[in-house]
């Protein structure tokens, strides 16, 4: 396991967290404060073949915080795709994604996948 990304870490154990997974791309909206603000930053994963959401703590990885890491580096039948996976300090959640790319934009000020930001 390999360290890919840093988000910003969240001490407070804030937020929420929205799913989206249409045609290739899957993206991930996720509420944390910083510096006494709240964000909504979002993860995007470019040619997606699968999104795995884990809410079963007896059933998941090791995982640090707020970073996303990638398992394997190359699979798929093209030996292109990373296996990336996240665990946000606001959630128990852990996300599983097969994609090509993994893009983060930490302040998308707006979210229509979290239902209160929408």
């Amino acid at each position: 396991m390999k360290l890919f990304l840093e988000l910003p870490y969240d001490a407070s154990g804030y937020g929420d967290f929205g799913v989206s997974y249409i045609g290739t791309e899957a993206t991930i909206h996720f509420q944390y404060r910083s510096d006494g603000a709240e964000h909504v930053g979002e993860l995007r994963f470019g040619w997606c073949l699968s999104i795995n959401i884990n809410g079963q703590l007896d059933k998941q990885i090791s995982l640090p915080y707020d970073r996303v890491m990638v398992l394997e580096d190359q699979i798929g039948f093209d030996k292109k795709f990373l296996r990336f996976v996240v665990m946000f300090s606001g959630s128990d959640f852990q996300f599983d994604v097969y994609a090509k790319e993994c893009r983060f934009d930490p302040d998308v000020r707006k979210s229509d996948l979290i239902p209160e930001l929408g």
